[in-house]
């Protein structure tokens, strides 16, 4: 999967997606792209568990991160 990141900040070194909660949906990034624009490449290593996708509603009222 291929997610686009905003603009890269001086002090921002990494992605803005949070390592453990990736990995709880089976994700692992893969590459950080950043120049003119940015974007961020994630492998899924694993499938996601049973239990996503989330009942429409639940998302907006209790995020990932």
């Amino acid at each position: 999967m291929v997610v686009s990141e905003p603009p890269a900040d001086e002090s921002e070194s990494r992605s803005r997606w949070p390592m453990s909660n990736l990995a709880e949906l089976g994700l692992q990034p893969l590459y950080l792209h950043r120049e003119e624009f940015s974007y961020e490449v994630l492998v899924q290593e694993r499938p996601c568990p049973e239990r996503y996708p989330r009942r429409l509603g639940i998302p907006a009222k209790r995020p990932l991160f």
